[in-house]
C-alpha cells in the first residue's frame, strides 16, 4: 500500500468512525425520547382514568340532583295545593263571619 492509499484509508476510516459516533449519539437521543414519550403516555393514561372517574362521579351526582329536583317540585306542588285549600277555608270563614254579622245586625 502506498502512502497515498494509506491516507485515503485513514480518511475513510475517520469518516466511518465519525458517522458511527453520530449514529450512536442519534440512537441515545432517540432512546431518551422514547423513554420520555412512554412516561408521558403513562401520565396521560393516569389523567384519563382520573377524568373518567370525575365524569362518572358527576354523572351519578347529576342523576341524584335530578331526582332531588323532581322530588322538590312534587313537594312544592303539594304545598301549593295546601295553600290553596287554606286560602279557600279562610275565605269561607270570612264569608261565614260576614253572614253571621249581617244576621246579627238584622
Amino acid at each position: 500500500m502506498s502512502p497515498e492509499e494509506g491516507k485515503e484509508v485513514i480518511i475513510e476510516y475517520n469518516k466511518m468512525k465519525s458517522e458511527r459516533d453520530t449514529l450512536i449519539d442519534d440512537l441515545t437521543w432517540y432512546k431518551a425520547k422514547v423513554e420520555r414519550l412512554e412516561r408521558e403516555n403513562e401520565d396521560l393514561k393516569f389523567t384519563k382514568k382520573m377524568h373518567l372517574g370525575h365524569i362518572k362521579y358527576f354523572s351519578n351526582n347529576n342523576e341524584l340532583l335530578r331526582d332531588e329536583v323532581k322530588s322538590l317540585k312534587q313537594e312544592n306542588k303539594e304545598l301549593l295545593l295546601q295553600i290553596e285549600e287554606l286560602e279557600s277555608e279562610i275565605n269561607d270563614r270570612d264569608e261565614w263571619a260576614l253572614l253571621k254579622m249581617e244576621q246579627e245586625g238584622e
